[in-house]
């Protein structure tokens, strides 16, 4: 079985830790290097490469989020967290988000969008 790709991007140390943990700790799950050019953007193989990407916004709405995803992760799954960690967005390959999050997100909660997400993968 093919591990599911993960990228995390703009996460705040502490979140980041509290996800890649996760992501490690999962047999299906790899987690990819989050190396970025020098004016800070992602290679172009490290929006491609990734089945999920996980991403961290200022914004809590819900626009901001989907405005923010489209443009920079077009065909890619992605769960959107909010800085404060209280409201996510996943995302499917065409991104249209399928799911808004609200609560207490948990390292379970995370794990669970992730799969969700790389089941709309189309190649």
């Amino acid at each position: 079985m093919r591990q599911l790709r993960v990228l995390i991007v703009g996460a705040a140390r502490l979140i980041h830790d509290i996800v890649s943990s996760a992501v490690m700790s999962q047999p299906d799950m790899s987690l990819l290097p989050d190396l970025a050019t020098v004016d800070g953007e992602l290679l172009p193989a490290q929006r491609t490469d990734a089945d999920v990407v996980v991403c961290l916004l200022d914004d809590t709405s819900g626009q901001g989020a989907t405005m923010h995803v489209q443009q920079t992760f077009p065909h890619r799954a992605v769960l959107a967290l909010h800085r404060g960690g209280e409201h996510a967005w996943l995302y499917d390959y065409g991104l249209r988000m399928i799911e808004e999050f609200q609560g207490d997100l948990s390292p379970d909660v995370v794990l669970d969008a992730i799969r969700r997400g790389a089941r709309g993968r189309s190649g």
